[in-house]
């Protein structure tokens, strides 16, 4: 089953996800920015709002998606470390949709649906943190 997000500006399918992020870099700051949204899939296979219930759209003009929560950090540790071991980690619910063995796993990560998006994270914030040491460009993959 595929859902359509909004993307700034354009329309991505994807499988369905509960959790993602938009990573951009702060340069000013010197910080990694990760952007957390979520959103869950209706029973005809939509993106919709998980609190509203109303379907995502993807034109242009739209709704626009506010973040569910803003991490902030200098480095991928630092950033990796402030969604995984937050303070308010343990006070969170598993993501949705969860279910097997990754279930009791997930318990304590409330800002990632699945262990499979948290290496990609890792992944990310790493190539965010060499761009901004390097004055490189930066494209979340």
């Amino acid at each position: 089953m595929a859902a359509v997000l909004v993307a700034p500006g354009n329309c991505v399918n994807i499988h369905i996800i509960v959790n993602y992020y938009i990573i951009k870099l702060d340069r000013e700051a010197r910080e990694i920015v990760a952007e957390h949204y979520s959103n869950a899939i209706n029973d005809k296979g939509l993106a919709v709002d998980d609190e509203t219930g109303e379907v995502i759209g993807c034109r242009r003009g739209g709704a626009v998606r506010l973040p569910r929560r803003i991490f902030r950090g200098r480095t991928a540790k630092e950033i990796s470390v402030r969604i995984l071991e937050g303070e308010d980690a343990a006070a969170q619910q598993p993501a949705v949709g969860t279910d097997g063995p990754q279930q009791a796993a997930l318990q304590a990560l409330p800002w990632i649906s699945r262990l499979e998006h948290a290496n990609y994270l890792g992944r990310e914030f790493v190539r965010a943190e060499y761009a901004l040491l390097y004055g490189a460009e930066y494209v979340q993959d």
